[in-house]
């Protein structure tokens, strides 16, 4: 048995400026969310049964939501481009999960939060050679809010590398980031 239900959420405004001289402006204001339902049985032959008919249950229930600004802006002299922007974002994510099992009826679960502000720059570098073909450097920034793992019923214990360390593993993990280097061209061939 296996249902999963998910409901995605965004709302955007962007402002963007007429080019004035060599400066262009971009304003994003961004407020993405994120709800997600997932319930697994799965029966054991020989097993004894829930009430409906799985040896082993798992429901979670997660948030995930965020609130972004961006901005960025982009100045050009003669056949230089110079970019700088940034995104400074509110993240927060919720959970609650619980787990049970035909060989032991009592449920086991875990609840948890985080917030977490990270700020995400971008820069940049472009030379027009000409109108058909540009030389470019850019370097930004990523970032992925954290998470949570659904439990592992006692009975089932941990596994065997953990075991050997007396270490289960972890209910949640927190964020990651990431940076990304690109250098390259456009060019328009025909």
């Amino acid at each position: 048995y296996f249902e999963d239900n998910r409901n995605f959420s965004s709302e955007e405004l962007r402002i963007q400026s007429i080019a004035e001289e060599n400066l262009e402006n971009e304003i994003l204001f961004g407020a993405p969310t994120a709800t997600a339902t997932t319930i697994f049985g799965s029966p054991l032959y020989g097993a004894p049964f829930l009430p409906n008919g799985d040896s082993y249950f798992l429901h979670n229930w997660g948030h995930d939501s965020q609130v972004a600004l961006y901005a960025e802006a982009n100045y050009t002299l003669g056949p230089v481009t110079f970019i700088a922007g940034g995104r400074l974002s509110h993240t927060w994510f919720d959970f609650t999960t619980f787990t049970e099992e035909a060989f032991l009826p009592a449920t086991f679960g875990n609840t948890g939060s985080a917030k977490s502000n990270p700020f995400t720059p971008r820069l940049g570098l472009q030379y027009h050679i000409n109108p058909n073909n540009q030389l470019y450097a850019t370097y930004s920034e990523g970032f992925r809010v954290g998470g949570a793992n659904a439990p592992i019923p006692p009975s089932y214990g941990c596994g065997p590398s953990e075991a050997l360390v007396g270490k289960t593993p972890p209910l949640s993990y927190g964020p990651d980031k990431v940076q990304s280097y690109e250098l390259g061209a456009k060019n328009s061939l025909f």
